[in-house]
Formats: C-alpha cells, sequence, structure tokens
C-alpha cells in the first residue's frame, strides 16, 4: 500500500472518529435536554460543549484541509499514472532494445 494511500486512509478515518463523536455527543445533549429540568440543561449542557469543543474545533480544521487534501491526492494519483505511461514506453524500448542486440549476436554467431 502506497504511502499517500495510507495517509488518506488515517486522515478519513480521523475526520470519521471525530464526525461520530461530535455525533454522539448531539445525541447525548439531545438526550440530556429531554430528560432534565432547563436549570440542569444549562448546566449539564455547558460542561458538555466545554469538553467537546476541542473535539469540535479539530473536526472543523480537519474539513478546512480536506479540500486540500483531496487535490494534492489527485494530483499525486495524476503524476503516478504520467509516471506508469512513461515506465511502460521504456520497458518497450528496452525490449526492442533487448531483441535487436539478440538478432546481431545470431547474426554474428551464424556468421
Amino acid at each position: 500500500m502506497s504511502n499517500s494511500k495510507m495517509a488518506s486512509e488515517g486522515t478519513t478515518a480521523k475526520v470519521a472518529e471525530r464526525l461520530s463523536q461530535t455525533v454522539l455527543s448531539v445525541y447525548t445533549l439531545t438526550d440530556l435536554i429531554r430528560s432534565v429540568s432547563p436549570i440542569e440543561v444549562d448546566s449539564n449542557l455547558s460542561k458538555e460543549l466545554l469538553a467537546k469543543a476541542s473535539n469540535i474545533k479539530n473536526t472543523g480544521i480537519l474539513l478546512r484541509q480536506m479540500p486540500s487534501v483531496i487535490a494534492a491526492l489527485d494530483a499525486h494519483s495524476d503524476k503516478s499514472i504520467r509516471s506508469l505511461s512513461e515506465l511502460q514506453d521504456i520497458i518497450s524500448l528496452l525490449d526492442d532494445q533487448m531483441s535487436g542486440n539478440e538478432e546481431l549476436d545470431a547474426k554474428r554467431n551464424g556468421s
């Protein structure tokens, strides 16, 4: 597996984990709002939000970085495809050269 693919999967996993945590937090907060009095909600909501603030901030940072990560991955993929095409051309030239050398050797040995 290539480093860029592993990095992409790692980034995707981090974003998915952060989003999952955020969804779970929203669900927990919603459940909390339904089950307790408004005064308790204010107290617990503030604590919950403070506890999740860094996760929310980090998720936002990751989401803002995603377009540049995707663009870089796309550019890397394009470059890899071009390199593969060039490599196939080189292999073909080497095969032709080897065939030509074998023909010369056969003529020399046959003469």
